[in-house]
C-alpha cells in the first residue's frame, strides 16, 4: 500500500502551482503520489501542469483530472478521496495556495510511525506573502480551537512566531487547508446517504467550515488529532481572521469578506451544530450558544439581510437532509459528552 496520497483541487491556481507541485516534488520522503482534480479551471491552470509535469504524468507519480464543471471545494476533495483511499494509508489534503517544506511529509511520516489512533495530524502553517514570494515568520494556523458559544477559529492566527507553538500536543481539530488523515479514520466517518457517494467532507457545506465539521466527527469516533510544529508549511490565505478577538473585530472582519462566503459560513456553522453537537453540551453552554448566535442575527439584520434571508431560507430547506446525516453520526459516537467536552474551552 501507498504510505501517502497527496491530493490537490485546483482551480484557476496557475500561479500557484510551480511553487506547490516543487514544494511537493522536492521532499525528502518520497514514498507518495499525487492527484490533482481540476475544478473546471478557466485559466491555464491544466495545460502549464501538463506542459512543465509531464515526467511526473507519465510515470504516474503525479495523476490529473479534469472536471468539465466547478463541483465545490468539499465535492472536488471528496472525488479526489474515493480515487485514492482504497490504495494509500494516509491522505494529504492540500490546498493549491501551500508550500511544504522540503522535511515536511519526512517529519510527519516520523511522527505517525511512533503515535497510534491518530486520525488527523497538521504541521505549523506559516502566511506566505505570495506577492513577493517571501516566506513570513507569522502563523497562519497552529490548528483549530472551540469555545463555549462553538465558535471556532485558528490558534495563533496573525501572530509572529517567537516559539509559542513549539510543543507537540493534542489539539480539538486541523486546518483544511494543509494536513493528513489516517484512510481508515476517513472510512470510518464517512457519510453514505442512498443513491449518493460517500462523503466524507459534507457536500453541502460546499465550502467553508468542513474541516471544523469533520473534526468533529473524528473526535465523536473516538480518533486522535495532533499538532506537528516540526512539519511546516507556509500560505497564501485569501480570508484571515483576525488576531484580536472581540465582537467589533470580528464585524469589521466580515464585512471585508464577499456575500457569498459570508452565506456559506453561517449556513454552515447551523449545519455543523444540528449534525454533531450532543444534546447534553448543547443545555449546559445554551447561553453562550444562544447569545452568540443573537449576536450575529442582530448584525446581519442591520447589514446582511439579504444573506441571512438566504442562509436561513437554505437552512430549513435542507434540515430533513441534515438530520439524516445527524442520526447517522449520534448512531456511531465512540465517546460521550463529556469526553468532548475536555475540547470546547
Amino acid at each position: 500500500m501507498l504510505k501517502i496520497s497527496i491530493i490537490l483541487v485546483t482551480w484557476n491556481g496557475k500561479k500557484y502551482i510551480p511553487y506547490c507541485l516543487e514544494s511537493i516534488f522536492d521532499q525528502s520522503f518520497q514514498d507518495f503520489k499525487v492527484l490533482i482534480i481540476d475544478n473546471g479551471s478557466i485559466d491555464d491552470t491544466v495545460e502549464y501542469i501538463k506542459s512543465n509535469y509531464n515526467l511526473y504524468l507519465t510515470n504516474e507519480k503525479l495523476k490529473l483530472i479534469e472536471n468539465k464543471e466547478n463541483t465545490g471545494f468539499c465535492g472536488g476533495y471528496n472525488q479526489a478521496i474515493r480515487e485514492v483511499i482504497k490504495d494509500s494509508e494516509y491522505i494529504l489534503m492540500l490546498n493549491q495556495d501551500i508550500v511544504l517544506e522540503k522535511n515536511y511529509l519526512e517529519e510527519i511520516v516520523n511522527f505517525l510511525k511512533t503515535h497510534q489512533k491518530i486520525g488527523a495530524l497538521m504541521g505549523k502553517i506559516y502566511r506566505w506573502d505570495f506577492e513577493k514570494n517571501k516566506k513570513t515568520n507569522i502563523i497562519d494556523s497552529a490548528g483549530i480551537k472551540m469555545f463555549r458559544n462553538r465558535r471556532a477559529v485558528e490558534i495563533g492566527q496573525g501572530e509572529e512566531d517567537k516559539g509559542q507553538f513549539n510543543k507537540t500536543k493534542e489539539i480539538f481539530g486541523v486546518t483544511g487547508a494543509c494536513s493528513i488523515f489516517n484512510s481508515q479514520a476517513l472510512k470510518d466517518v464517512e457519510i453514505k446517504l442512498s443513491n449518493k457517494m460517500p462523503e466524507y467532507l459534507d457536500e453541502d457545506f460546499v465550502a467553508y467550515k468542513e474541516d471544523i465539521d469533520i473534526s468533529l466527527r473524528l473526535r465523536a469516533y473516538g480518533w486522535k488529532i495532533f499538532f506537528l510544529p516540526q512539519a511546516k508549511a507556509y500560505h497564501d490565505r485569501t480570508l484571515r481572521g483576525e488576531k484580536n478577538l472581540n465582537d467589533v473585530s470580528v464585524a469589521l472582519n466580515r464585512k471585508n469578506k464577499n456575500k457569498w462566503r459570508n452565506f456559506l459560513s453561517y449556513k454552515n456553522h447551523l449545519f455543523m451544530l444540528i449534525k454533531n453537537e450532543f444534546l447534553k453540551n448543547f443545555i449546559l453552554d445554551f447561553p453562550w450558544i444562544a447569545f452568540y448566535e443573537l449576536k450575529k442575527i442582530v448584525f446581519m439584520l442591520i447589514f446582511e439581510f439579504p444573506t441571512l434571508k438566504e442562509a436561513l431560507w437554505n437552512f430549513f430547506k435542507q434540515l430533513p437532509l441534515i438530520f439524516k446525516k445527524r442520526k447517522i453520526i449520534a448512531s456511531r459516537r465512540k465517546i460521550n459528552a463529556k469526553e468532548i467536552r475536555k475540547w470546547i474551552s
